[in-house]
This record gives C-alpha cells, sequence and structure tokens, in this order.
C-alpha cells in the first residue's frame, strides 16, 4: 500500500512538472512570436518614417 502511496505521488509530482515545463515554455513561444509581430510592426513604422 505504501508502495503504491509513493509510486502514485511520484507520477502525480512528475506530471504536474512536465505540465508546468510545457506551460513556461508555450507562454515564452507566445511571449517571442508576440514580441515579434511588435518589433515588426515597429521595424515597418521605423522605416515607412524614414523614406518620407
Amino acid at each position: 500500500y505504501f508502495s503504491v502511496c509513493c509510486i502514485f505521488s511520484i507520477l502525480i509530482k512528475f506530471i504536474a512538472e512536465k505540465m508546468f515545463r510545457e506551460r513556461v515554455m508555450w507562454a515564452l513561444e507566445g511571449k517571442k512570436r508576440y514580441i515579434n509581430k511588435h518589433l515588426k510592426k515597429s521595424q515597418g513604422k521605423f522605416t515607412k518614417s524614414s523614406l518620407k
């Protein structure tokens, strides 16, 4: 019984860590995409204003 409990808790901890890591990676990817989009927008504005 005790060993099963231990295995179960370790499994839950492992899954939780994996999910947390995936969420962090996903958030970082989203932030990168968001920043890139804004950089491209600002660069476009910059090039347009410099052309005038």
